[in-house]
């Protein structure tokens, strides 16, 4: 099993509006490993924290959230492999933001899809 944390801490205070937006901290934490020879899983979290912002005046501010993805990848043999799995596994919703650019968020920060599943397979020749 592999498991890799990754913090990402930039020195520039949250942004949001119209020219974007980031969290002034954010972690991402991956757990991976292989359960038999021919599949592999995997753990993925994005912890993005809680922004004071103000637009227009108008103060405002959001919740920390957190993103789960799994997935899952099995070789079939030395030529195939099927892969699937699930991103933001529990739904978290995006934030509001008040000026955010779409959709009342900021997409550059939160997930605006939702729950979303995936297979895909592949070849090697």
């Amino acid at each position: 099993m592999i498991v890799k944390f990754t913090p990402t801490i930039p020195t520039t205070p949250a942004l949001f509006g119209n020219i974007g937006g980031y969290s002034d901290v954010k972690y991402n934490l991956s757990v991976y490993g292989d359960v038999t020879e021919d599949l592999t899983v995997l753990y993925s979290a994005q912890f993005i924290r809680g922004m004071d912002g103000e637009y227009y005046g108008e103060k405002f501010s959001t919740d920390n959230v957190i993103y789960h993805n799994v997935s899952a990848s099995y070789h079939i043999n030395d030529q195939w492999a099927v892969n699937g799995g699930v991103k933001n596994v529990f739904d978290a919703e995006p934030e509001e933001v008040l000026g955010g650019n779409d959709m009342g968020t900021v997409p550059s920060i939160y997930d605006v899809v939702g729950r979303n599943m995936f297979i895909s397979a592949s070849y090697n020749f």
